[in-house]
């Protein structure tokens, strides 16, 4: 598999570096991984899949054909924070000094590696794994669309899995183990027949979602996180008008609701009024949902004021905790980002994913 962001040059303050893993082989093929190492400051979005080919005679040289591409027409966009990774599937055929199974038509030669080429990129890398090649302009082998890499080590358990798709085109990114099997899963943006999804594709294949709500036009997103409950995952998604919160359990999403009754939402954006963010309280090394207020102080500057949202042990219902309210940073200038992050929806530690609806 092949990982990319933009492949050795640096824009936006990222740079990949490559791995080949060597992965599964048949006697006729083989399944390989390469995966980048990425770094930077910004998040970075990639899709469609990589430009693969073989180079040799020690100076960069092509050899035959590059693997074609075996990419949907609607291929996810793979968004990529500092650190994070991507893949692509590259399955080829296994070549030995007289070809393999291509026989002579293949024209055998010895290879220096790979040279790998991100989607929608000039800019190549050269990946060494000497080998043998096709030298003549035969098809070798197809690599897949990038997609996300599910890190962690599986310990075991029932994680979430049923016969779900993501909607084609999805925006896509890492987030929380939600099934705790010990892999990190899938979250995804997107829409299906008309209608706005966010949802969570596990790392063992299942898929579960949200059917949107919520009515705004545009670019609508969510963001999931573990919080310091056992077991206990929560999911805001929004419009940037409106965010909406949910508990996952069980392989499922439920919708909280206030325990006065009705959706449990935030106002948000430039226009919500004070007092209507959503956060992520960060103080205690951990994670709770916050709501958030942006108090405004004589001469224009801000005060951001944190309550605790507590979400019943069943994750039906939720309640602010008035007595947990502090003051997370005084006396801000009204440029400080944190001002207009108080006033959004977004979590510290999490991703957050967002795709267009119209």
């Amino acid at each position: 598999m092949c990982a990319v962001c933009t492949s050795g040059r640096r824009r936006s303050g990222w740079e990949t570096t490559w791995t080949i893993g060597s992965g599964r082989r048949s006697r006729r093929s083989a399944w390989r991984t390469c995966s980048p190492a990425t770094n930077g400051t910004t998040v970075c979005r990639v899709t469609g899949a990589p430009r693969v080919a073989f180079v040799g005679h020690g100076d960069g040289t092509q050899l035959g054909s590059p693997a074609e591409s075996s990419e949907p027409t609607a291929p996810a966009v793979v968004m990529l924070r500092p650190g994070d990774a991507a893949r692509a599937a590259l399955q080829h055929t296994n070549i030995d000094e007289g070809g393999g199974p291509l026989d002579t038509a293949c024209q055998a030669e010895r290879a220096d590696g790979y040279r790998v080429r991100p989607p929608h990129s000039t800019r190549s890398v050269f990946v060494p794994s000497p080998q043998w090649a096709c030298g003549a302009e035969e098809h070798w082998g197809s690599v897949s669309a990038v997609d996300t890499v599910p890190v962690g080590t599986a310990r075991g358990g029932r994680p979430c899995v049923n016969t779900a798709k993501m909607p084609a085109g999805a925006v896509i990114g890492r987030t929380e183990d939600v099934d705790q099997d010990g892999l990190a899963d899938t979250q995804f943006s997107g829409a299906r027949d008309g209608r706005h999804l966010y949802g969570i594709r596990t790392a063992a294949g299942g898929v579960y979602t949200i059917t949107d709500p919520l009515t705004g036009s545009g670019v609508h997103g969510g963001w999931t996180v573990n919080t310091d409950s056992v077991g206990r995952t929560i999911t805001v998604i929004d419009d940037q008008r409106t965010a909406k919160l949910y508990d996952f359990r069980d392989c499922r999403f439920i919708a909280v609701q206030h325990r006065g009754g009705g959706a449990y939402e935030f106002a948000i954006g430039s226009t919500a009024k004070p007092g209507t963010g959503v956060a992520c309280n960060d103080l205690n090394g951990g994670i709770m949902p916050m709501r958030a207020a942006t108090k405004q102080r004589s001469g224009g500057r801000y005060d951001i004021v944190w309550t605790l949202v507590r979400v019943s042990a069943d994750g039906r219902t939720a309640v602010q905790d008035s007595t947990s309210t502090i003051v997370r940073w005084p006396d801000l200038k009204a440029t400080d980002p944190r001002v207009a992050q108080a006033q959004g929806s977004n979590c510290f530690a999490a991703l957050k994913v967002e795709a267009r609806t119209d």
